[in-house]
């Protein structure tokens, strides 16, 4: 009896992998105008970083950082604190401006490529981008100040201080960003299908999130808060294009960022990473201060002058370390994309969705090793087809990853 049980098991196992193999999404073939884009954008992202990292170079070189802090004393009146929030402010807001036009196009040339509301205004984008700089502003008025209140008490370990009281910012910044900054410069509405929505609520409480809000709106899809905070967004696009079944896998996928505890570790890692860099821009600073503090117009990296010098570090230290960050980043969506399938056995919809990217995003499915390094946190389309095509153990009778974390089907 046994073996005539495990003969017709093996026999509808096999019977389903057939199906499954005849119904395989084939990667799309890359054409012309995905290559072009796919170029287009790596070229944007070497400009983008020349930049980023000119301004606050020149800033330096050139002694402009001195005299803006000079500006800024006189305006606070010689303040300590007014000084610093003000250098912070008018250099953050200088940046941004600086970069307005970069960023203009690149709106320009992903106009309708991107998964975000489509016919979207020039006007609509400036009032998103200039919301972002004053919030961006506000932010660097209120938080610039700590690290050089630890650099005069404390010159030789402000890094380690300024990271270990910062930490507590990062998980703030992941409530405070998607539930009260995104709505200021992105519109949100809660799911409307009431089918749809039963069904992806059921789901979560199959998780044990039992009060987690989703809303369609942005240009991207993601899990959103810490502890009991919980937001999953999905982008309007996304709402207005994917199947059912492809939103399903969509809010398994974000699900497995919520039970694996990404946004913790996202958490632990930035702010070790923040206090290394910390580290580096402290032993690298004070050396080319030693050296340059006459064309700098600085002696020390206390100096609220010095602003421009540290943020140019950072963002060096930052950019050298984005291969690491795309690598692990693809890993965590990777396994998302594994707990999604594991919890919806969306297959067919999941991999028709990552080869519709190409079509309708651009989104090269083999984007080579230039775009893997520094642009693509998720894996590439090919490889989340391949793996949506042959990942079904509880059809293989082989035990599921994640089958501990939530009530599978």
């Amino acid at each position: 009896m046994r073996t005539r049980l495990a003969w017709r098991t093996g026999y509808y196992a096999l019977f389903w992998c057939v199906g499954a193999a005849a119904q395989s999404v084939p990667v799309p073939a890359v054409n012309a105008k995905v290559v072009a884009f796919t170029r287009t954008g790596n070229l944007f992202w070497v400009v983008s970083s020349l930049c980023l990292l000119a301004i606050p170079a020149l800033f330096v070189i050139f002694g402009w950082g001195a005299r803006l802090r000079t500006l800024c004393r006189r305006v606070a009146l010689g303040k300590w604190f007014w000084t610093i929030a003000l250098m912070a402010a008018s250099y953050t807001l200088a940046t941004g401006l600086l970069l307005l036009p970069l960023a203009f196009a690149r709106f320009s040339w992903l106009q309708g490529y991107v998964p975000g509301p489509k016919g979207h205004t020039t006007s609509q984008w400036l009032v998103e981008q200039l919301g972002t700089l004053l919030i961006e502003v506000v932010v660097a008025l209120l938080v610039a100040w700590l690290p050089y209140w630890l650099l005069a008490r404390s010159p030789g370990r402000w890094w380690l201080w300024s990271g270990v009281m910062l930490s507590p910012v990062v998980p703030f910044i992941l409530v405070l960003q998607p539930f009260w900054i995104s709505p200021f410069t992105s519109q949100y509405r809660p799911l409307q299908d009431t089918v749809l929505l039963g069904e992806m609520t059921l789901m979560a409480q199959r998780c044990g999130v039992d009060h987690a809000e989703i809303f369609i709106g942005g240009d991207s899809y993601q899990v959103a808060g810490l502890g009991p905070t919980k937001r999953i967004l999905l982008g309007t696009r996304y709402a207005e294009e994917f199947s059912p079944a492809q939103l399903r896998f969509l809010m398994g996928h974000e699900l497995g960022h919520n039970v694996n505890g990404d946004n913790w570790k996202a958490w632990g890692a930035i702010s070790l990473g923040l206090t290394a860099v910390l580290w580096l821009v402290n032993g690298l600073g004070t050396a080319a201060i030693r050296r340059w503090h006459p064309r700098f117009g600085f002696s020390a990296l206390s100096d609220p002058a010095s602003l421009p010098l540290i943020v140019f570090f950072l963002l060096a230290f930052m950019t050298l370390l984005t291969p690491l960050n795309m690598l692990w980043s693809r890993h965590i969506e990777h396994e998302a994309d594994r707990f999604g399938l594991e919890l919806t056995h969306e297959n067919r919809a999941a991999a028709l969705m990552f080869a519709g990217f190409e079509r309708t995003y651009l989104e090269s499915p083999e984007p080579g090793w230039f775009g893997l390094v520094t642009r693509w946190n998720h894996p590439p389309g090919a490889e989340r087809i391949r793996f949506a095509n042959d990942y079904h153990p509880w059809v293989e009778g082989k035990p599921l990853v994640y089958g501990h974390e939530c009530r599978m089907p």
